[in-house]
C-alpha cells in the first residue's frame, strides 16, 4: 500500500457504541485512532462496515464476523493486482480484530496473506470530527421516498426487490453547504453504477446516477424523507 494506510477522511458516522468486553454483536462505527492514522467506520446492513482513507482518496469495507471485521482496503494507484476489486486493480485484504475500545490485526497487498500489522483504539463513537464544520447530517434512520422508489438506507436497499445500494463516503461540504454522500447501487440484473447526493437539509437531497461505465451519462436521482 505504500504506507497507504494513511489518514482516514470521511465527515461523520452513524452513531453506535461498542461495550468495553467482547464484541460478537459490536457496532464499530465511529473514530479509532491507528498506527496508520485516523479510521472512520460506516455501519451498514448484514454486519458490514465501510469508510475512505486518504482524503477521501481511497475506501476501506469488509464484514464484522464474531470479534473480526474481514475485508478490503481499495486505493486508485500503487501494487497493481491481478484483477479488480469495486472496479480498482489496487487493493489488498484486512483482518481487524476487536477487543472492547481496542483491536489488533493485519493487512496485505491483493490476495496475500495479511501480515503488517494494523492496530488502533477506539477515539468515540460516531459523530463528526473534533472541529468539524458541520450543521447537520442526514436522517438515515427513516426511509426516503425518491424517483427510483423508497429508500431503506439501513438494509442497503431502494426500489424494487433485489436493487441495493452501498455508500463508501459521508462528508460534510463546507463552501456549497450541504452534505455530500456517494456510494454504489446494484442491480440483481448484474448491473452497477454509481451515485453521487447532495442533501440540502436532513431530510431531502437532489443527486446523480450513471452506470459504471458510462460516467458521461449521468441522471437525476432526488429524494427526501417519507411523512
Amino acid at each position: 500500500m505504500d504506507r497507504a494506510l494513511t489518514s482516514f477522511s470521511c465527515a461523520a458516522l452513524l452513531i453506535a457504541g461498542l461495550g468495553s468486553t467482547g464484541v460478537a454483536h459490536a457496532q464499530l462505527a465511529g473514530t479509532w485512532d491507528s498506527n496508520y492514522g485516523a479510521i472512520l467506520l460506516n455501519g451498514y446492513a448484514d454486519n458490514g462496515y465501510g469508510g475512505s482513507y486518504d482524503n477521501n482518496k481511497a475506501r476501506l469495507w469488509g464484514t464484522l464476523r464474531g470479534s473480526t471485521l474481514h475485508g478490503h482496503w481499495i486505493r486508485n494507484s500503487g501494487r497493481r493486482c491481478l484483477y479488480r476489486i469495486d472496479g480498482s486493480y489496487y487493493w489488498g485484504r484486512a483482518k481487524l480484530r476487536f477487543n472492547g475500545n481496542r483491536f489488533t490485526g493485519n493487512w496485505g497487498y491483493c490476495n496475500d496473506r495479511p501480515s503488517m500489522a494494523w492496530n488502533g483504539s477506539r477515539r468515540f463513537a460516531g459523530g463528526p470530527l473534533p472541529g468539524f464544520p458541520t450543521s447537520f447530517q442526514p436522517n438515515l434512520n427513516r426511509e426516503y421516498t425518491s424517483n427510483y422508489g423508497t429508500i431503506n438506507w439501513a438494509l442497503g436497499r431502494y426500489g424494487n426487490r433485489g436493487y441495493s445500494l452501498r455508500i463508501t463516503n459521508r462528508r460534510w461540504d463546507l463552501p456549497s453547504g450541504k452534505y455530500f454522500v456517494e456510494g454504489t447501487w446494484n442491480h440483481n440484473n448484474g448491473t452497477w453504477g454509481y451515485f453521487e447526493f447532495f442533501f440540502s437539509n436532513s431530510c431531502s437531497f437532489d443527486g446523480l446516477w450513471w452506470y459504471r461505465n458510462k460516467p458521461q451519462n449521468k441522471r437525476p436521482w432526488n429524494g427526501s424523507c417519507r411523512p
